[in-house]
């Protein structure tokens, strides 16, 4: 390797490693955007409609709105005035609360404890006595603090477990406290006797099933 490219690649490597170097062309680059170009505000609307349901917990739920310009003005709503009423229903139209603003954008913390229920918001306006529906929400379903009762397949899947249950206990005790023999045969039947109510619990349940099928 001769003389002038050792030195090409030794330059080469100080400007690399030279901070200095570094840092003057960021400050460069830096400097070409100007404070205007880098400064990003989050507005405080987006001027669409929006309703908006969310559960927080059990009983505490969340909802938010906005109404759009087009939607004030097309309802001639004069909000220094006129309210807007919202109602919380459920899945069957029956009323569970409502609450009123006077904002077309806002939110609202709602201390209500609905059961198990789907529930939705909608929003309304009042024009010569009458409410008109603006906006509809989402529908959530509500936290339930019932106990599931079991239905018929759960409790044939219970039996079957049970019957498992007494075959590992049984099979445990023969080995472990070295029961006699005779013992031992009369634990055998009493699996085989677990084995044939399983088989008639499941076939019973089969046939049950296949004739409300039909």
């Amino acid at each position: 390797m001769n003389k002038n490219t050792k030195e090409l690649i030794q330059e080469s490597l100080e400007i690399e490693d030279d901070f200095s170097s570094s840092s003057h062309i960021i400050n460069s680059i830096a400097s070409e955007i100007t404070p205007e170009q880098n400064k990003y505000d989050i507005p405080s609307r987006y001027n669409k409609n929006r309703l908006v349901i969310l559960m927080v917990n059990t009983n505490t739920y969340y909802v938010y709105w906005e109404v759009d310009d087009n939607t004030i003005a097309s309802n001639n709503i004069n909000l220094n005035t006129d309210k807007l009423y919202f109602k919380i229903f459920d899945i069957n139209e029956n009323l569970l609360t409502s609450f009123e603003s006077s904002f077309a954008l806002g939110e609202y913390i709602l201390n209500e404890k609905f059961e198990d229920l789907d529930i939705l918001v909608k929003l309304y306006t009042l024009k010569d006595g009458e409410l008109k529906e603006l906006l509809c929400s989402n529908t959530i379903h509500t936290f339930s603090t019932q106990i599931k009762i079991p239905d018929e397949k759960d409790e044939v899947w219970m039996k079957k477990t049970k019957g498992w249950t007494e075959i590992i206990r049984s099979s445990m005790q023969h080995f472990t406290l070295g029961m006699s023999s005779s013992k031992y045969v009369e634990e055998i039947e009493k699996l085989k006797s677990y084995e044939e109510f399983e088989k008639d619990s499941l076939s019973s349940y089969s046939i049950h099933k296949g004739i409300k099928n039909d």
